[in-house]
This record gives C-alpha cells, sequence and structure tokens, in this order.
C-alpha cells in the first residue's frame, strides 16, 4: 500500500471533502457520506451503516494513507493465517486415526504418549 498513485487519489479525494466539507463515496453499491469538521480538523461519517467502508475512509482521512495501508495489510494477513490454521486443521482431522490397544501389535508402551504418559484417544500420522 505504500503505492505513490493510492497516497495521490486518496488525498485528492480528501482535499475534495475539505473543499466542499462532505462528500458521498460509493464502493461496490455501498454508499458512505463523510462529513468534514473544520473546527477540529476531523471527519467523520454520517448514514450508511458505519460498516468496515466507513471505518477504512475515517481511517485513511483521519489518520493518512500509510495507516490506511497498514491496517488494510493487517486484515489480509489476519484473513490468510486464518485460512492457514483451518488449512492445518483439516489436514490434521484427516489424518486423525482411533488409538486402542487391540489395533497395534506392539508394547502398550509403544502407544502411550511420552509426555502426558498416557495413552492417546486418537493419533495422527
Amino acid at each position: 500500500m505504500e503505492s505513490r498513485s493510492f497516497n495521490l487519489g486518496l488525498e485528492v479525494v480528501r482535499a475534495r471533502i475539505v473543499a466542499n466539507e462532505r462528500g458521498d463515496i460509493t464502493v461496490g453499491g455501498e454508499t458512505v457520506s463523510i462529513v468534514y469538521d473544520s473546527i477540529n480538523g476531523r471527519f467523520s461519517s454520517s448514514g450508511g451503516n458505519g460498516g468496515l467502508l466507513s471505518e477504512l475512509l475515517l481511517l485513511g482521512f483521519n489518520t493518512g494513507p500509510r495507516a490506511l495501508g497498514e491496517r488494510m495489510l493487517s486484515m489480509l494477513s489476519d484473513s490468510g493465517e486464518a485460512q492457514s490454521q483451518e488449512s492445518i486443521q483439516d489436514k490434521i482431522s484427516q489424518c486423525k486415526f482411533p488409538v486402542s490397544s487391540g489395533n497395534f501389535q506392539c508394547p502398550l508402551e509403544a502407544i502411550q504418549c511420552p509426555i502426558t504418559l498416557e495413552q492417546p484417544e486418537k493419533g495422527i500420522l
């Protein structure tokens, strides 16, 4: 998000809203009305549902493009991490099997967990 055109675009929209003291931004069918308060120099949103788009726009206008870029990258990495965790969990689930002493031709100590010293209910290959 360290794009010069991204930063410039955000600053152009920001300046237009400051000049008019308000502006409507529509993305993906959702419209957010942004209002500029010249007394405190801050932007706020009106109307809309106060969702993610509103949150991100206000972050960009009030804190700057760098903060917005960092937040968006954080959201993307959190999403990827959650998907990665699900993928790992799915793979583990596919490799699980019940541990029963009758299923193995080995001494009981061989199926005993070396950490808890107990026989686990499920094993993983």
